[in-house]
């Protein structure tokens, strides 16, 4: 009796732990929106351009005391990276969505990349799309620990990214609706650029390695296989089959209690 008893409440908490496991994974999994893949853009070029320059110490006149007022030597920082990207067949026309571009960088001799720029939307009415980013100071460090140096080779990439409107939990300062990332592309071919001298007009079109990411189809989305979808089916399932399985142990409980009481009767 103990023993039936014991294994009762051993499948109740069980089937409890399960349900409320299942329901998070379920819950989790309804939030997210599958990531397609899109083709991968080509990186065409990208140049290294520097026109800063040093401003000497002068000396002026005030002119409302007639005293010299020394000015310091200053250095004006000047710096700029143009890339140009070739789209051609990365995106479709799909009504309602909003396509970007992400570049990241890392130095020639470390593996860990970084973004450099916040998205930022194709040219439209072009197959190759033109990006100028104004570097900061050198001796200015991101929070993420990038910077650009005034010497030294970096790689730069670029990736596609389309991005839906979604429609999610009101507030009182909120509509409900956001961004939300719906499809990306791999990441480019590698272009390296040499910070330590002014490429001017030159481009580094050196031969590309083989990007790391997996080929991408380019006539359209692949879907991404890394979402894992919980089917309504085994669902439903799980919340019919525990309510029996309790039921089934209390008849079975009750007619053991019964059994045993004949059995004491009877002697």
């Amino acid at each position: 009796m103990k023993k039936l008893f014991s294994g009762l409440l051993f499948v109740l908490l069980i089937s409890t732990l399960f349900f409320t496991v299942l329901s998070c994974c379920i819950g989790e999994v309804q939030a997210q929106t599958a990531i397609n893949k899109l083709p991968t853009p080509e990186l065409v070029s990208v140049t290294y351009k520097d026109y800063s320059y040093d401003v000497p110490a002068s000396t002026t006149t005030d002119p409302f005391t007639g005293k010299i007022v020394e000015n310091p030597a200053y250095h004006v920082n000047n710096r700029t990276l143009t890339f140009v990207i070739d789209q051609k067949n990365v995106f479709q026309a799909n009504y309602g969505s909003y396509q970007y571009y992400l570049i990241r960088m890392k130095g020639i001799f470390s593996n860990e990349w970084h973004t450099i720029t916040e998205l930022f939307n194709p040219d439209p009415d072009s197959p190759l799309t033109t990006k100028v980013v104004i570097l900061p100071p050198p001796d200015y460090v991101a929070y993420d620990g990038n910077y650009f140096p005034l010497e030294g080779q970096a790689d730069f990439q670029v990736q596609a990214q389309e991005w839906v409107q979604v429609k999610g939990e009101t507030s009182m300062i909120s509509s409900g609706w956001h961004e939300t990332l719906c499809a990306e592309s791999g990441w480019s071919n590698i272009k390296t650029v040499n910070f330590g001298q002014d490429l001017n007009d030159r481009t580094q079109n050196q031969p590309n390695p083989a990007p790391n990411q997996t080929s991408t189809d380019q006539t359209g989305h692949q879907p991404e296989l890394s979402i894992i979808r919980l089917p309504l089916t085994a669902f439903l399932l799980v919340l019919i089959l525990c309510p029996v399985i309790i039921v089934v142990l209390i008849i079975a409980l009750v007619h053991e209690k019964r059994k045993n009481c004949k059995t004491k009767n009877v002697g």
